[in-house]
């Protein structure tokens, strides 16, 4: 029975109020209402050891920069990985960048545009910040079968890896519908799996199925991402980037404002947050409670606290 454990006995219960007195041990996002919606492990504070968390959004919408700006939440306290089905290290490379300086995305791309006194200050504020003890790992060879991505985390793991981004869920493997969908529900068991299992956490990125990211009316749900009930069944969070529901700024086209979904949460509530997005430094905040008038909406629901 060593495998199993009795919640009435006695060293079971004592051992349960030494833990939950414990220190919290999450990663905080850079949205404040996300992470007041993280309760269990997460303490109200960040993502939680142990969690597999989902990201869904449309092509073009942000999941990427979502998973650069928690990486950068995260390399203050940890190691990151990021294991790129889509993206070479040298897009990811000048995205961080950009997210992590505040420096503009246009001036570390490849091209004329290329600024180098500007990629010398950038790599400054960074070595300011980080010294040489904080490590961003990103593949630098193609992945895309699952043992492959398995192995990868394995490794990273054992190398003190804590906190993993895998982007994106639907480009494992290959074949129609039938098959993804199949190999969703696989990656989805194995990433909960893995993250459980070693006390650590992931977060994939994910496609909304055609039906949910042509519908430009209705907010997106759950449901509607590419695998639907197997990602639904094994994240611990579901955040969805609402495409029905994202206006650039008029008078500043660098700035848009849509909004985060919370949903399918275990750990806390549900609801919608807003978020400004910053194409200029690819930097994303938190709506302030005074702007929320600035936002586009259609009914929006209670927002996460």
């Amino acid at each position: 029975m060593s495998e199993w454990v009795n919640l009435l006995d006695p060293l079971y219960l004592d051992g349960f109020s030494r833990r939950q007195q414990g220190p919290v041990d999450a990663t905080p996002t850079p949205i404040p209402a996300w992470n007041r919606a993280c309760g269990d492990d997460g303490g109200k504070v960040g993502l939680g050891r142990g969690w597999f968390v989902t990201i869904g959004g449309n092509p073009k919408f942000g999941k990427s920069l979502i998973a650069l700006s928690l990486v950068y939440e995260a390399l203050k306290h940890e190691d990151v990985a990021v294991l790129s089905l889509e993206m070479s290290h040298y897009q990811l490379a000048a995205r961080f960048y950009a997210i992590a300086t505040g420096t503009p995305i246009d001036t570390l791309e490849k091209g004329s545009g290329f600024d180098v006194p500007g990629f010398e200050q950038m790599w400054g504020t960074l070595r300011s910040k980080y010294g040489v003890e904080r490590s961003v790992w990103v593949n630098d060879f193609v992945l895309f079968r699952l043992p492959e991505i398995m192995a990868a985390l394995n490794a990273l793991r054992e190398s003190g890896v804590r906190f993993f981004i895998v982007d994106y869920i639907q480009l494992i493997g290959m074949g129609d519908d039938d098959s993804v969908a199949r190999t969703v529900a696989e990656t989805a068991v194995s990433l909960r799996a893995f993250a459980h299992e070693h006390n650590v956490t992931v977060v994939g990125l994910s496609q909304f199925n055609r039906t949910t990211s042509s519908n430009y009316i209705d907010s997106p749900r759950c449901q509607g991402l590419h695998g639907g009930m197997a990602l639904e069944a094994n994240s611990d969070q579901i955040i969805l980037l609402d495409h029905s529901r994202y206006a650039k700024d008029e008078d500043k086209p660098h700035l848009a404002r849509s909004w985060l979904i919370v949903d399918g949460n275990r750990h806390g509530p549900s609801g919608d947050i807003p978020v400004l997005w910053d194409y200029r430094t690819l930097q994303i905040r938190e709506g302030l409670p005074d702007e929320e008038n600035e936002w586009p909406r259609h009914g929006k629901r209670t927002s996460a606290t």
